[in-house]
């Protein structure tokens, strides 16, 4: 991971974590496709993609949010 010593780097870090895609992003975490948005981690099969606003949801954790 790229150190952060500027407000610079900070803000290029940002920017290259808000255009990664979600499904990239699930496949280096290593979860598993149940389907075409439904993932599987670590046995959780709550896990679900939306490709067009590039989110996630975690219904059995209550989280969501973006790929960064």
């Amino acid at each position: 991971m790229a150190e952060i010593q500027t407000l610079d780097d900070r803000k290029q870090l940002l920017a290259q974590a808000q255009s990664a895609n979600i499904f990239q992003v699930a496949q280096q975490l290593g979860l598993k496709a149940l389907g075409s948005n439904m993932y599987e981690w670590e046995g959780h099969q709550s896990i679900w993609l939306n490709p067009r606003k590039n989110r996630f949801n975690w219904f059995a954790e209550n989280l969501w949010g973006r790929a960064y």
